[in-house]
Order: C-alpha cells, then structure tokens, then sequence
C-alpha cells in the first residue's frame, strides 16, 4: 500500500524560514526603539555627533520641545543637524567680525528656540585706549587751561586720559537660520565706537 501526503524538509529550508522569522522580528525592535526615541535620547545622539554642542568656547542649546519633534519628525530633524554642522563656522566668523572691530569676544550662545528661529547673543569687549591724537590734543588743553591755577592737577588729568577704559556690548539677533543669524551678527556694530560695515561670511556646509 502506497503512502502519500508526506513532504520532507532539509535542514537549509527550516533555518531559512527560522532566520527569516527572526530577521523581522529583529526589525520590528528597531523600528520600534526608534520610535520611541525621547529628547534626551535624541540631544544624546547630537551630542556624540556634533562638536559644537560640546565647546567651551561658546553654548549651544536647543529647546526640548524641537528635540521632543526631531524624534518624529525627519524635516525638523534634518534641519535641526544640518544647522549644528554649521554653527563651528558661523561661530568663527563672528569671532574674526569682532576681532576686525577693535573688540574682544567675551561669549557667544546660541539658542535653537524652535524650527526655523535661532538665537545668537553675542557679547563684547572695547579697550577705548585714550592715546589717540584726539585725546592727547584734548589733554594737552586741559592742562594748559589749569597749569596756571594748580600745578598738581597736571599729573590727575594725564592720569585720567592714559587709564583705559573697559566697555561690554551685548547683541542678540533672531532669525531662520545661523547663516542668517551669523549676517546680522556682524553687521550689527561689534564695536558702539565703530560705525558698522557691510561684510559677509560664507559659511558652507
């Protein structure tokens, strides 16, 4: 009497079907720990990949709600990181602006408020150093002017024009992006001495 109905199975065809098996369960997991991906996961992955959220030369910080809608949202993620990739730079060419001005730069930060609106502060300092020819012909009047009436004040008042007086100027600038933040930046008066001039920086990804 003849059997049927009886189909064999080699071992390649079961571990084929096993690994298939555990491939997409293996899939799943990962489509569903990126899914719930939370925002300190989120500014932990930023943190390894971007330098500038780990300077000590200026700050860098993003608010929690854009880093809660990068998770899930891949345009403001791709915006998010494409503008981290350039902040180095953006940073470096409002250093030079401020150091082209006559000023020190004190502190820059950098705040990511939200898509599409970023925030630079950007402080200052000014050595108004007095040797000018202006100051030392204004010098010379005064002193002239009291040498008849008191002799000793001519050793006060050229002590008072040599001292170097120290000034800070803060500026904060709002817009889109850092380049167009970085543009407003150093077209605003880096120096209150000094009229602002018209440059640009080109700041490439």
């Amino acid at each position: 009497m003849a059997i049927t109905g009886i189909r064999n199975y080699d071992n390649n065809s079961i571990c084929e079907n096993n690994c298939t098996s555990k491939s997409n369960e293996t899939n799943k997991t990962s489509t569903k720990e990126k899914t719930n991906m939370t925002a300190k996961d989120k500014l932990s992955y930023l943190s390894e990949k971007y330098e500038c959220l780990k300077s000590p030369n200026y700050s860098v910080n993003i608010n929690r709600s854009l880093l809660e809608k990068a998770t899930s949202d891949k345009k403001t993620s791709e915006w998010l990181e494409y503008n981290l990739s350039l902040i180095p730079k953006a940073v470096d060419g409002i250093k030079s602006a401020v150091e082209a001005s006559g000023a020190k730069l004190l502190s820059c930060n950098v705040k990511i408020n939200g898509y599409d609106s970023i925030t630079t502060e950007v402080m200052t300092q000014v050595e108004v150093d007095s040797g000018t020819e202006k100051a030392r012909k204004e010098l010379k009047e005064k002193i002239e002017a009291i040498r008849e009436k008191k002799k000793t004040e001519k050793n006060e008042w050229k002590k008072k024009a040599e001292k170097k007086e120290t000034k800070k100027h803060t500026i904060s600038v709002t817009d889109k992006n850092i380049k167009a933040v970085t543009q407003k930046v150093i077209t605003t008066p880096l120096n209150p001495s000094i009229v602002a001039r018209k440059s640009f920086v080109d700041i490439k990804a």
